[in-house]
């Protein structure tokens, strides 16, 4: 991903036209309800565009034609592009700090999963060291969220090299963990590609981020196997039921490889 210098609140942009400005931040909500966070009143139109979708973003200050633009990653399930927002006089802004998930065909509820998750997990107060949305867009196969330099497995040779990185990485990954452990979940599908390396100002402490809820589930819950397959611990394919010791399985799984020679 190419990296942009952004706020923590990922409201910059960049005009298309070569001026830099800043739209400000927003937070949306389908057309029947308004979002308490902003204050703002806000409703969603689709348009019929398969390569690039384009909606509307109405708040009370702006309007906004959004399209989803170039992609950046390409997962299983989905993928991220960036944002390009239109103004009513036509100007182009493309999102500093932002990008969007997209659902592939097929895999729409593993995205309604995610968005379920991230909702409960700011109902709960949120955590800096879990990927939450920034928008959670109700009611489309979509969410906006902070934009990552690279997960952890893309960046790994750097942050082998990095003592900083190196100390960061299963520090942060435990705090997310905890804050699902002591509410009762585990995520699921722990894994260097959902560990997302976050854009921070030169010289600042490294942040990274456990992203990909869409496994998350309750301690305890007997289910069907699901995750991906070669990180799953012994005991969760055996018993079909998830526990702490599946995180801390995969916990220890990361930090052998992130750390050995």
């Amino acid at each position: 991903m190419d990296a942009y210098a952004h706020d923590s609140s990922g409201s910059e942009y960049e005009a298309s036209d070569g001026s830099d400005t800043s739209l400000g931040g927003y937070h949306s909500a389908d057309a029947s309800s308004a979002s308490s966070d902003s204050g703002s009143a806000a409703s969603y139109a689709m348009s019929v565009a398969p390569a690039k979708p384009t909606f509307m973003l109405n708040t009370s200050k702006r309007a906004y034609a959004v399209t989803i633009d170039k992609m950046l990653f390409a997962g299983t399930a989905g993928a991220v592009h960036t944002l390009v927002h239109t103004n009513a006089d036509g100007r182009k802004f493309t999102a500093r700090g932002q990008v969007i998930k997209r659902a592939k065909a097929g895999y729409e509820h593993e995205l309604l999963a995610e968005k379920h998750a991230m909702q409960w997990v700011a109902d709960h107060g949120g955590c800096f060291f879990l990927m939450i949305a920034t928008d959670l867009l109700p009611g489309l196969p979509y969410y906006i969220m902070p934009r990552a330099s690279c997960d952890a497995f893309e960046g790994l040779e750097a942050i082998r090299a990095d003592p900083r990185l190196t100390i960061a990485l299963p520090q942060q990954l435990m705090q997310g963990m905890r804050f699902l452990h002591e509410r009762g979940v585990v995520h699921g599908d722990i894994k260097l590609e959902n560990i997302l390396r976050m854009i921070t100002p030169a010289g600042g402490s490294p942040v990274f981020k456990l992203a990909d809820l869409a496994f998350a589930k309750a301690i305890g819950t007997p289910g069907p196997i699901e995750g991906t397959p070669n990180c799953l611990p012994p005991e969760y394919v055996q018993f079909m039921q998830v526990s702490t010791r599946t995180h801390t399985h995969a916990h220890e799984s990361i930090t052998h490889a992130h750390t050995r020679a």
